[in-house]
């Protein structure tokens, strides 16, 4: 990490920082603010201003109630995140989710009052997708 600062480095419980700057696997995170950066868990950090997973900002999601939904303890394939205005699949924003019926099932499966869900995608647009790759394989 060059342009970190030796004077003010320090290893911290959910990666490195400096006085001005948030380090993820050797490069700063841009935007990142050194002294209100928390751990969430799960990949996840945030600051005052924004979530952040593999250093990146995660697109309009509130870092103060950012969180899982479920227990992704116990079930290491669910990757489904609120901020309770949205849905998340690891760090993509789904769209079309029905935030208050929204639950986890288990592994990468969930469902609302409209939909189930694989790997963030509506079972249909799932189907989609397998169906554009047979295409391509043939």
């Amino acid at each position: 990490m060059p342009s970190a600062d030796p004077e003010t480095f320090e290893i911290m419980p959910w990666g490195v920082r400096d006085a001005k700057q948030v380090f993820y696997r050797n490069e700063g995170i841009e935007g990142g603010d050194s002294k209100s950066m928390k751990l969430i868990g799960f990949g996840f950090l945030r600051d005052d201003k924004h979530v952040y997973r593999r250093g990146k900002i995660v697109p309009q999601a509130n870092p103060e109630t950012f969180r899982p939904i479920g227990d992704h303890k116990a079930d290491r394939d669910n990757g489904y995140f609120t901020d309770g205005e949205r849905v998340y699949c690891r760090s993509r924003l789904m769209s079309g989710c029905d935030v208050a019926t929204f639950q986890h099932i288990k592994g990468a499966y969930a469902k609302d009052k409209n939909h189930f869900y694989f790997q963030g995608n509506t079972f249909e647009r799932q189907n989609e997708i397998a169906h554009r790759g047979k295409s391509s394989n043939q």
